[in-house]
């Protein structure tokens, strides 16, 4: 296993003792925890890239898998813990945590080129017995795609909530409704991309794989 990955695991479970339950209700705190979850996700994009790269292992696949399932379930946490109410739309804070969050999207775009790179390498070295580990990764960002679609229904408010205060908040809805329409743009390409490589013969074959939000 490379010091990279066994830093990243270290990284990820430190994350999952200190951080058992969230109960977040300012923006400052969501912001803190999603600028944590954007550089997370940015050491994992990293480390799928260095895992490319070198010679295949089925270890440190195995590891890069049970790193993103760490970090998945952490954000599930995040995500189910934000407790905002409509009236934060009118806080200075609340700009950063809207351009913050369409970073995390941005970040999972990214994380997902990078398994298709992956993708690419394990079909060329015939690595076969790495389909069932690949699969479970890919399933993983999958969900974590749910996740982060969660966490920005939570942020961003349904269109419906916005429009209730339009006269209101001015300017910032339309900002939240273009912040929304950005961040759908993003999970869906990267279910799209997920979907597309559980259904290739190399990593399984596996089709219907499509997430829970039905992007």
């Amino acid at each position: 296993m490379t010091g990279v990955l066994k830093k990243l695991l270290t990284l990820m479970f430190l994350w999952w003792f200190s951080s058992a339950s969230w109960a977040l209700e300012s923006v400052n705190a969501i912001d803190q925890a999603v600028v944590q979850a954007v550089r997370d996700s940015a050491s994992i994009e990293h480390t799928i890239s260095e895992v490319t790269q070198s010679n295949l292992s089925l270890a440190d696949l195995r590891t890069l898998s049970l790193a993103m399932t760490a970090y998945e379930q952490q954000v599930a946490l995040l995500a189910n813990g934000i407790r905002l109410t409509l009236d934060v739309v009118q806080q200075p804070e609340y700009a950063q945590l809207l351009d913050d969050s369409t970073k995390l999207t941005q970040q999972l775009v990214a994380m997902s080129d990078d398994l298709v790179s992956l993708a690419a390498q394990m079909q060329q070295s015939g690595a076969e017995q790495y389909q069932n580990t690949f699969e479970t990764l890919i399933r993983t960002t999958l969900r974590l795609s749910d996740d982060i679609g969660i966490m920005a229904d939570r942020i961003l408010f349904t269109e419906e909530q916005i429009g209730i205060m339009a006269d209101r908040i001015g300017e910032m809805a339309d900002r939240i409704l273009e912040t929304q329409r950005i961040q759908n743009e993003n999970i869906a390409r990267v279910q799209q991309t997920c979907n597309a490589l559980l259904a290739e013969p190399a990593v399984g074959g596996v089709t219907g794989s499509t997430s829970s939000l039905g992007f």
